[in-house]
């Protein structure tokens, strides 16, 4: 048993051009034999944010990170290693773009970039930006939980924003879990929103 709660709504990331990507996705799923962790995957999240489609909208996002809830990476040393990737393909002419899974987890350093022939990840390419402490409004996070009951797993990604400054603590909610994830800019756009 599926079932699938989408809203829509139309965001301005630049004044000229008007973007809309999903807000929200909520998914109900049947708990399996070995509870809801397949849906706390990263390779689960992946096929989430290509659903929201904000990679394909605000073009100058080249990856989301998992973070330490709100405001929490400042006191934080951890590396982040959880990624989603911003993937540009050309297959017979067309361009796509989607989101690809990349952990950079290994013993001996960093996991080599994934490869898929005829794409490119521009997140390995471009200078990035992290966050726009002091800035407007960062947006778009993403804001992702998986809750079990007996008999189902209960799936929400939420597009939010995040003003500077601003602090907050992972909900403590019994059998859930939250992640949320930042974007990635490039540089340009980073400068451009000063």
């Amino acid at each position: 048993m599926k079932s699938i709660d989408i809203s829509m709504l139309l965001l301005f990331f630049t004044a000229p051009q008007t973007l809309s990507y999903l807000q929200r996705i909520t998914r109900t799923e049947v708990n399996a034999e070995n509870g809801c962790s397949n849906y706390k995957s990263l390779f689960y999240f992946e096929g989430i944010v290509n659903e929201l489609g904000v990679l394909r909208e605000v073009e100058h996002i080249l990856a989301y990170v998992k973070t330490p809830f709100y405001g929490a990476y400042e006191h934080t040393n951890a590396e982040p290693n959880e990624y989603i990737l911003r993937m540009c393909c050309i297959v017979r002419g067309q361009e796509s773009i989607e989101a690809r899974s990349w952990m950079n987890v290994t013993e001996f350093g960093q996991t080599p970039q994934p490869e898929k022939p005829g794409c490119n990840y521009p997140f390995f390419t471009e200078a990035v930006v992290s966050y726009s402490h002091g800035r407007d409004i960062m947006k778009p996070y993403i804001e992702y939980s998986v809750c079990a009951s007996k008999s189902t797993c209960h799936i929400t990604a939420t597009i939010v924003d995040i003003k500077p400054g601003q602090k907050g603590s992972s909900p403590a909610i019994f059998g859930c879990t939250f992640s949320v994830y930042k974007p990635l800019f490039a540089i340009p756009a980073y400068l451009d929103r000063k």
